[in-house]
């Protein structure tokens, strides 16, 4: 199995962990008009429900954190941590990209608590007192 990306390649707001951890702290008016043109499949486990999106956004919003696997291609698992600025924004997200099958639940946890710490390190390095 190989992961590859093409540079400018795009993806819809609600397909992977990345995307939805961005989704879940832009403004309302671009959840809206994501919402109203529906939640088109990608893969296997990509989330076509307005109503689990937006319990899954809420979720994400909270905890700062968003991970899933055969979202966008089969096989291919993320987690994503946001990254905060020293006025409390969040301007982007770290996103680790792994390949999901053969991996223990102990490894899942640890590279989504290595991509936590790394977005906690940027965030400092912007000037959040939120990091880490």
């Amino acid at each position: 199995l190989c992961i590859a990306s093409r540079v400018g390649a795009r993806r819809p707001l609600h397909v992977g962990a990345a995307q939805r951890l961005i989704l879940a702290h832009a403004p309302d008016e671009v959840q809206q008009a994501l919402f109203a043109g529906g939640l088109p499949s990608r893969a296997s486990r990509t989330i076509t429900s307005i109503r689990t999106l937006r319990e899954d956004l809420a979720l994400a919003r909270r905890r700062g954190w968003a991970s899933g696997h055969s979202e966008g291609a089969e096989g291919v698992g993320a987690g994503a941590a946001v990254v905060t600025d020293g006025a409390g924004q969040v301007p982007g997200v770290l996103v680790t990209v792994f390949i999901h099958g053969g991996k223990s639940s102990e490894q899942r946890r640890e590279i989504m608590q290595r991509t936590i710490e790394a977005a906690g390190r940027l965030s400092a390095a912007l000037g959040s007192r939120q990091a880490g």
